[in-house]
Parts: C-alpha cells; sequence; structure tokens
C-alpha cells in the first residue's frame, strides 16, 4: 500500500512540474487564448440569436410569454445576461421595461446550492427597479431554506403602476375607484419562506413627492362625492411586516401648509396565506391613530365622511381656516365602519 502512495506521489509531482513548465514557456499564449474567449463570450458571441430560444425558456419555465428586443452580456456587478425591450404579457397591453439585467452566482450554481441572484430593471413604469435574492436561514423541519430578499425601486411613476394593475391578465385586474399621480421610492430588506408554511418578515421604508389627487368623483357609502384637487409635497411611511402583523411605525401624508396633511401609525393584520399555490394577503383585525388636518374647502368634503365616525373629534383651526381631527380607528375587519374614539394626544 505503501509502495502505491509513493509511485502516486512521485506522479502527482511530475505532473506539477510539466504544469509548471509549461506555464513558464507558454505563459503569453495561456493569457492571449484567455483573453480572446473573454472577447468572444463578452463581445462577439451572438446572444441576439438567441432571443427567442430564450423566450421559449421563459415561457416553460413560468407559463409568461416574453418578447425580448436583444440580449447582451453584462459585467457589473458580476457577469449576467442583459435583456433590452423587454414585453412581459401579464397584462394587456403587455408591460414593457427597457433593459433587465440578471446576476446569478455562477458558483453557486455549480455547486449545486440555493444561488445568491440579483436584478436591475431599468425604465420600469418610468423609474428603476433593483432586486437581490441570496439564501436565508432554514425552515424548521422542511428540508428548505428561506430567501433573504432586498428590493429597491426608486422614481416608480404612481400613474403607470395603476394603469398596469388595471389591465393585469395574469390574475383579476386591481382597478383602485381614485386616481393619483406623482411618483414613489420603496426600499425593504426581510426574509421570506417561499412556501409561506411561516409569515415573512420584512421592513420597509416608502417615500413620494408631488403626490396629486385630481379633481373627479370618488363612490362612497353615502354615493358619487365630487372630491377638489388635493396635492401633497411629500409622503413618507415607515414600518414592518412580522407575525403576520402590519405595523406602521410612522406614516406622514403632506406637511403642513398642504391643504390635507395626515400622521398616522398603528397595526394591521395582515397574513399571506398559501392556498394550493396561490398567494393571498388576508388583511384583519386594525388598530390605527390618525391625526388628520385639513383646510376649509377640503374639509367641507371629506369632513361629511368623517362626520358619522369622528365628527365629535373635530377640533377647529384657531384662524377658522380648517380643522383637525386626532382619533383611533378600530375593527375586525375593512367591511364595516369602524370603533373610534378620542385622542388627545398623537
Amino acid at each position: 500500500m505503501q509502495g502505491i502512495i509513493t509511485i502516486i506521489a512521485d506522479l502527482v509531482k511530475l505532473l506539477a512540474g510539466l504544469i509548471g513548465n509549461t506555464l513558464k514557456k507558454h505563459w503569453g499564449k495561456i493569457i492571449l487564448c484567455v483573453l480572446w474567449t473573454f472577447m468572444f463570450i463578452t463581445l462577439l458571441f451572438p446572444y441576439g440569436d438567441l432571443t427567442s430560444l430564450a423566450s421559449k425558456y421563459i415561457y416553460q419555465a413560468t407559463g409568461i410569454g416574453t418578447r425580448i428586443g436583444n440580449m447582451g452580456f453584462a459585467m457589473n456587478p458580476s457577469p449576467g445576461i442583459k435583456l433590452t425591450d423587454l414585453q412581459v404579457n401579464v397584462a394587456s397591453p403587455p408591460l414593457s421595461f427597457g433593459a433587465v439585467s440578471v446576476y446569478p452566482s455562477i458558483l453557486s450554481s455549480l455547486l449545486n446550492q440555493d444561488a445568491y441572484m440579483s436584478a436591475d430593471i431599468e425604465q420600469s413604469f418610468g423609474g428603476n427597479i433593483q432586486f437581490t435574492r441570496s439564501p436565508g436561514e432554514a425552515v424548521a423541519d422542511a428540508g428548505y431554506n428561506k430567501e433573504a430578499i432586498e428590493l429597491n425601486v426608486s422614481n416608480v411613476k404612481i400613474v403607470e403602476v395603476l394603469n398596469a394593475l388595471k389591465h393585469l391578465t395574469i390574475t383579476n385586474p386591481i382597478a383602485l375607484p381614485v386616481k393619483l399621480s406623482g411618483s414613489v421610492d420603496l426600499q425593504t430588506a426581510g426574509s421570506i419562506d417561499p412556501k409561506f408554511s411561516e409569515q415573512p418578515e420584512v421592513e420597509f421604508t416608502l417615500s413620494g413627492k408631488n403626490i396629486e389627487f385630481p379633481p373627479q368623483s370618488v363612490p362612497t357609502t353615502m354615493g358619487p362625492i365630487s372630491f377638489p384637487k388635493i396635492k401633497w409635497s411629500e409622503m413618507n411611511l415607515r414600518g414592518r411586516l412580522v407575525a403576520g402583523d402590519l405595523i406602521i411605525e410612522d406614516g406622514l401624508l403632506g406637511k403642513k401648509g398642504d391643504p390635507l396633511y395626515m400622521k398616522l401609525k398603528g397595526k394591521v393584520a395582515l397574513k399571506i396565506d398559501n392556498k394550493r399555490g396561490r398567494i393571498q394577503p388576508l388583511p384583519g383585525r386594525y388598530e390605527l391613530d390618525i391625526d388628520l388636518n385639513m383646510t376649509q374647502s377640503v374639509d367641507s368634503v371629506i369632513g361629511l365622511l368623517l362626520t358619522p365616525i369622528a365628527g365629535n373629534y373635530k377640533t377647529p383651526w384657531t384662524t377658522g381656516q380648517g380643522s383637525t381631527y386626532t382619533f383611533r380607528a378600530s375593527g375586525t375587519n375593512f367591511r364595516g365602519p369602524p370603533k373610534t374614539k378620542q385622542l388627545r394626544t398623537f
């Protein structure tokens, strides 16, 4: 046995010597070969000819049709693939994206491990989206891991998002009864069980600017009510989703001097349910603290809706130019009117 080991050791030494000598004699050729291969992969390979094949693969994997204008190689922050002029058939008309760059972890894939992956989506709803996914902690007694995710959205236009939701074809369209415009930024980070056997744990910050509610008629329980134009210079919402509860730690709509200025905090039960692969949010019990300040012109309209539930908690401004409503609203669900009580301080 010892003789066999000695022979193997000698062979290894001999092989190492041959490799070393080859590298010394031909290092220039080897470097040139590596550079040429890299240039071919990044610059010369006809990725554009693979767009139909990529669309076919995406459809087989997800059941979603796509149209790819062009396809190329991306290098930042790591080797990846860039799809330009991408159309995704989840709405009618299809959603359009200027460019989608995907950066998978090649090493994790080679080792057959849960892969780290990041993506940059440019010209999406008028803004940009960055997404990162990596393996998280193990799910107890389940044999798989949670996913650690980060999502950063910048300068996305509210009008384009609402229009896409209204024309969804992959699921039921979502049409809000109101019109809004402006742009928003969103930062989220947390941990998600891909099968939702455990509830997500996510922290988020949502901010917006130049949010505008144009003049419109809005359906209410009292019938259609015509609202005036309302504009908010800013919006900020900070909170977290944990153990099936949406906790709003700090909410601000507008600022002092805007026609409507609101502060908000509280908690809403929000369980994410998985029924045979269909993911749906299930809102439940809620308790929200609200501090609402309105000019006289806005109060003359919105005050009609607030009077039945919070009319007793109205405090006119000393200037006579508006009013403040400070109260707590709570209930078991959002299908009926809330219970309210006055708050002395917010």
